[in-house]
């Protein structure tokens, strides 16, 4: 289970060639447009399937249940030395830069500088809200220096039987396509927020 950004318990599920990860508690929130979009944000679904190549983010911010096609290698880590200890799992450092959705609006892309702490005591190259690829499940990330995930609790129930399915969705898209369709849901909350 790990805590993330805006609050709230998620959950990583995984065996040896697929990973779900999940919102599994509600935000308290007052319901207006621009809260509405951040829950929304928050409650996306990462799926990974290493026997198809599928890397997915389902996501429901538009008015379609939409299903994001990542690159299955999405970030090119820098793996160091550095260590430290977290639930128990001694874990390494490791950085990337990643350009993020580019931004048709405001014609440039986001970049983001991320650090994740991964332990090979687990050797599952799998990882929360998508942040994987690395030689042990990833405990901790962060993102542009904001502590954004982490572990709370890492438990091995072999017995308890999970469903890893691709996430159903109304349409399935690029990120450059997802992108394009973000910055219209952004410009129309400005809209209806100026009015």
């Amino acid at each position: 289970m790990n805590e993330g950004t805006f609050g709230g318990t998620f959950e990583l599920f995984f065996d040896k060639t697929k990973s779900i990860f999940r919102k599994i508690q509600k935000l308290n929130i007052e319901e207006n447009n621009a809260n509405e979009f951040v829950s929304k944000i928050n409650s996306e679904i990462y799926y990974k399937n290493l026997l198809t190549s599928e890397k997915i983010v389902n996501d429901n911010v538009t008015d379609g249940n939409l299903n994001i096609i990542k690159p299955i290698n999405e970030y090119d880590w820098k793996i160091t030395t550095y260590t430290k200890t977290i639930n128990g799992y001694k874990c390494y450092k490791a950085t990337c830069e990643k350009q993020d959705y580019y931004n048709p609006i405001k014609k440039t892309a986001n970049i983001f500088n991320i650090t994740v702490w991964f332990t090979p005591e687990i050797p599952s190259n799998f990882g929360p809200q998508g942040l994987d690829g690395l030689p042990g499940l990833v405990l901790e990330g962060t993102n542009n220096g904001k502590k954004y995930i982490y572990a709370t609790k890492i438990e091995f129930d072999f017995k308890k039987e999970v469903k890893i399915e691709k996430p159903k969705c109304d349409k399935t898209v690029t990120e450059k396509e997802f992108g394009e369709i973000l910055a219209g849901s952004f410009k129309k909350i400005q809209d209806e927020m100026g009015n």
